[in-house]
């Protein structure tokens, strides 16, 4: 099983959902002049991801989506190392809201964007127990003005923002 997904489309809305799933042993094997295969390499990774248009009217388009994604991933020995037991979990959380305005001769728009992200790495071999998390919003405005055949006018401005916690 690798992917499912539906979507579903009106006049005034349309709405997409996809979900991934991916699981693997990265067993394959090491060039080091044995038979040895790379062990403790275990993946499984969950994707979900929703998509939702909305035609307010003539001039205007809503847009929301939203992707949540997790890793577990055991993580192999390295070249100096015989075993290990380091794992590593990731967490991300993404969603963004998008707004246009289709005007005479001109576009309106406005984005904005808020993002979740988790990291956990743990290896008790070496005594790391590190767990980190970010929060990111970014906003945009731009406004396009068509002034003729060959000449457009652009502005625009964005903000962003980024807290991180470490432990």
């Amino acid at each position: 099983f690798n992917g499912l997904g539906a979507s579903f489309s009106k006049e005034k809305f349309s709405s997409a959902t996809k979900f991934f799933y991916q699981t693997g042993k990265n067993n394959f094997p090491i060039k080091n002049g044995q038979s040895d295969r790379l062990t403790h390499s275990e993946i499984n990774k969950w994707v979900i991801l929703q998509k939702n248009g909305f035609k307010i009217n003539k001039q205007q388009q809503l847009d929301v989506n939203i992707w949540n994604q997790t890793a577990d991933r055991n993580l192999p020995p390295n070249l100096v190392q015989r075993t290990s037991v380091a794992e590593q979990a990731d967490e991300s959380l993404r969603t963004t809201l998008n707004w246009k305005y289709i005007g005479y001769q001109s576009i309106l728009q406005l984005r904005s964007g808020l993002f979740y992200e988790r990291l956990f790495f743990q290896d008790a071999v070496a005594g790391i127990d590190s767990r980190s998390r970010t929060w990111t919003s970014r906003n945009e405005v731009e406004w396009t003005k068509t002034l003729s055949q060959n000449h457009v006018f652009n502005i625009g401005a964005n903000h962003a923002y980024l807290k991180a916690i470490s432990t």
